[in-house]
This record gives C-alpha cells, sequence and structure tokens, in this order.
C-alpha cells in the first residue's frame, strides 16, 4: 500500500515538475531560447543570458559597448552615421575587464566593423566588492566561447524565481503592467518610466544619500587591470581593423558634482588616465544637458530621446543642433585645460546651488 502511495507521489510530483518546466520553456521568460516573440521584462535581470545568444547567431556590423549608460541609447541612430546592423551590448555595471570579455564573444561570431565604447568612471573601479554575479556565473563560457545557455540547464527551468518570471511575463503582455526590459536590439527600454513621463507622473529626484550607498563607487580606487582592459580593446579593434569610437557619458549634474567632490583626484585621474590610451569625446560636466532634469531617467540615465544629440556629437554631425557647451573631443595636447574647464564649471554651479552643495559636502557625516 505505502509502496503504492510513495509511487503515485513521485509520478505526480515528477508530472508536477514537467509540466512548470514546459510551461516556463514556453513562455521563455529570461530569453534564453529566444523562441517567441513575448516582451520579456525580466530579461533585465540576465541581459548576457539575454544578448549573448544574438551575438552568436552573428550578423552584427557594429556594436555599442559600455555599461547600462550606452544600453539606453537608440541602435537606429547610429544607421544615420555607420552601415550595417547595429546592436547594443552594453553590460549594467560593467567593469571594463567584463566588457573586453564580451567584445571578444562578440568578435568571435561576428564580422565587426565600429565598436561605439561608452567607458564609464565606474568601470575602473579595482575596490569594487562585487560584480555582476550573472558575468561571474557565465564567465568561464564567456571565455571558451561557448552557449550560454541550453536545454540541459532544465533544473533553471522549474525553480520558483523563473515560475514567478513567468508569471511577471504574462501579466506584462495581457495587462497594461509596464516596467523595463530589452528590446531584440540590445537596448534597455524603460517603458515603464516612459509611461509615466506620457501621463505627466515623472518627477527625477535626485536623492544624495543613494551616492554613498551605491557600491558602484564606494569604495573606489583606480584598477591598472580594468585600464589595462581598455589598453586591450584598443589594441583589439586595431589589429582586427575595426574603427574604435570612444567617449564617457554625460551624467545628471547634482550626480556630478557628487562624484567630483567625493572622488575628485580619482575622477580626475581616470581622465588623464584614458586620454593616454586612446582620444575621447568627453560628454560629462555640468552643461546644457546636464542641468535638465527632463533630459534623464535617473542621475545617469538619459533619455532615449538624447540619442540623436549624443551620437550627432561623438560623429562631428553639424546638421543636428548641439549645445556648445556639450562635450569636447579630449586629445593628450587640450587636456589640461578641459580639466580644467569641468573644475570651473563645478565651482559655478556650487555658487548657484548651495542647498543642494550643503547636502552632498555632508554626505561623508551622514554614513
Amino acid at each position: 500500500m505505502w509502496k503504492r502511495f510513495t509511487f503515485k507521489v513521485v509520478v505526480f510530483t515528477g508530472l508536477v515538475v514537467l509540466f512548470i518546466g514546459a510551461f516556463n520553456w514556453v513562455v521563455d521568460p529570461y530569453s534564453y531560447f529566444h523562441h517567441n516573440k513575448l516582451a520579456k521584462p525580466k530579461n533585465v535581470a540576465k541581459p548576457l543570458t539575454f544578448k549573448l545568444p544574438i551575438i552568436k547567431k552573428g550578423g552584427i556590423d557594429n556594436i555599442m559597448l559600455g555599461t547600462s549608460r550606452i544600453g539606453v541609447l537608440k541602435t537606429e541612430v547610429i544607421s544615420k552615421y555607420l552601415s550595417g546592423k547595429t546592436f547594443n551590448l552594453s553590460s549594467p555595471s560593467s567593469l571594463a575587464d567584463e566588457q573586453l570579455a564580451i567584445l571578444e564573444y562578440a568578435l568571435k561570431f561576428n564580422h565587426v566593423k565600429n565598436v561605439i565604447y561608452s567607458i564609464d568612471f565606474m568601470s575602473v573601479n579595482g575596490s569594487r566588492k562585487k560584480r555582476s554575479s550573472e558575468f561571474e556565473e557565465l564567465k568561464e563560457k564567456i571565455h571558451n566561447f561557448e552557449d550560454v545557455y541550453s536545454i540541459t540547464n532544465f533544473k533553471d527551468l522549474v525553480t520558483l524565481d523563473t515560475t514567478l518570471a513567468t508569471i511577471t511575463t504574462l501579466r506584462y503582455n495581457f495587462t497594461n503592467f509596464r516596467g523595463t526590459l530589452y528590446l531584440q536590439d540590445g537596448r534597455r527600454d524603460y517603458q515603464g518610466i516612459k509611461e509615466q513621463i506620457v501621463n505627466g507622473k515623472f518627477v527625477l529626484e535626485y536623492n544624495t544619500k543613494n551616492f554613498i550607498a551605491n557600491e558602484q563607487y564606494s569604495p573606489f580606487s583606480i584598477s591598472e587591470k580594468n585600464f589595462k582592459a581598455i589598453k586591450s580593446i584598443v589594441k583589439l579593434c586595431k589589429d582586427k581593423n575595426i574603427k574604435l569610437i570612444v567617449y564617457t557619458p554625460p551624467m545628471y549634474a547634482p550626480h556630478f558634482f557628487a562624484i567630483t567632490t567625493h572622488l575628485n583626484y580619482e575622477f580626475f585621474d581616470f581622465k588623464k588616465k584614458l586620454v593616454e590610451i586612446t582620444d575621447y569625446v568627453d560628454l560629462s560636466g555640468i552643461n546644457t544637458i546636464s542641468k535638465n532634469s527632463q533630459n534623464y531617467y535617473d542621475e545617469s540615465h538619459l533619455r532615449e530621446n538624447l540619442s540623436e544629440i549624443v551620437f550627432a556629437k561623438i560623429f562631428n554631425d553639424s546638421s543636428i543642433k548641439i549645445p556648445k557647451d556639450f562635450g569636447v573631443l579630449v586629445t593628450k595636447e587640450n587636456i589640461e585645460s578641459h580639466l580644467t574647464k569641468l573644475k570651473t564649471e563645478r565651482e559655478i554651479w556650487r555658487k548657484t546651488h548651495p542647498k543642494d552643495v550643503a547636502e552632498i559636502e555632508n554626505l561623508d557625516n551622514n554614513k
């Protein structure tokens, strides 16, 4: 009797597990298999798992590389300046050595002609306590140019996490629920915030306490390892005859002030070390774009409608109206005068925003 009961329980449990696995496979909430066209709001949790299978299919001509700050920009704008198919291979909060590994993976399967590389200050932090857990899980496969996911990972299809992600995916596609997700071109789409903006319900409020709590910056030290990775990216592109376009991304003015106040030496040392490796267009600083909160989703992510201005500056497109104070081509010859200008702009902002300045300068006392 007990044997028969146990057998029934085992069979029933097995069928339930198979049903859950099959259900999650069909919905594919993390886009492991890319076999349906449902919008996948949970793919933001595993961007590399989502993007690398697309990359491995080949056919990519232009790569957008960097953190999520380039991740929000439109790939279609690139087509005005570069021929072929563009893919946004951004990886949120990634360090430069991760970006190198991801790029090498992409070049293994694609005849890439151009790389647009957004180099973020956070990407050279050698004191980061944590790096992307997803990258840590996948780095061996990435370095060996293997599939990052396959049906052999069936156990991942029957977890509670995947099942909840499936429910969220169905809710997203069949109700008015909106959030953030990656599109098929790799771009990060803030659909939830965009809906709030359209409805007049979104207000960007910069919380200075988030700066100290942000593990991307605290603690912080310049990493020679990550600068070596940047050098390797530059050399890799040169060796493969790939045109490399480098820039440093813009950030909301209060955030720029917070970083350059609490990490003054490190930030400007980053700029100096970078120009020893390559010229770049610097979009940071306090300027017409960075002072306007309506240009940002948060303190460091531009709204997608700024893509045209960003790339017009990077590609020196005079047909697009660009604020005169937005962006500078930095070379070894003008680096010192450029940094002096950034510091001068910061001091002007200090005098005109005393309340914000007091809050930012007192951060260390409020840890």
